[in-house]
């Protein structure tokens, strides 16, 4: 039996940042890294496909200058994690290059930024873990997580 797509809602807790993602709950895929900048930010991963089903409400735009935007490699970096400078809630991170249809490469959300009572349990997620703190990302996902990550 397939679960459609629902529209879900989202955003930072002092309610600058709003969002909201279609998602179905069904193939909902969580993730934890062991990155020291994952693992401090307390972040539960979750791939947006396609990234086009995000959609941001405040600020207009992920460019808006009322948001923080950080990598861990600098400006030069391949990614950037997005975050409201009021209460510093991180609520998304995106490719930082864009192939020529303009969308990014992949949007990933933390999913703890979703507003509760919409009926997501997380429990339910299937999870993958990153080891992103020895920058094995060729290794690609795993079922168990690395050392050093958060259960």
């Amino acid at each position: 039996m397939a679960t459609s797509t629902k529209a879900y809602t989202g955003g930072c807790h002092c309610g600058f940042v709003r969002y909201s993602i279609d998602l179905n709950p069904t193939d909902a895929i969580g993730g934890k890294c062991n990155c020291s900048s994952c693992l401090s930010r307390g972040i539960l991963i979750f791939e947006v496909l396609p990234p086009s089903s995000f959609k941001l409400h405040s600020p207009p735009s992920l460019d808006d200058s009322r948001l923080g935007k950080y990598s861990p490699k600098g400006e030069e970096g391949s990614f950037f994690f997005y975050f409201c400078k009021t209460c510093g809630v991180n609520v998304c991170y995106q490719a930082r290059h864009k192939p020529d249809n303009g969308e990014p490469k992949w949007l990933r959300l933390n999913a703890l930024s979703l507003d509760p009572d919409q009926g997501l349990d997380f429990t339910k997620f299937k999870m993958e873990y990153w080891d992103g703190k020895n920058n094995n990302w060729k290794a690609g996902p795993s079922d168990v997580p690395y050392p050093g990550g958060a259960l």
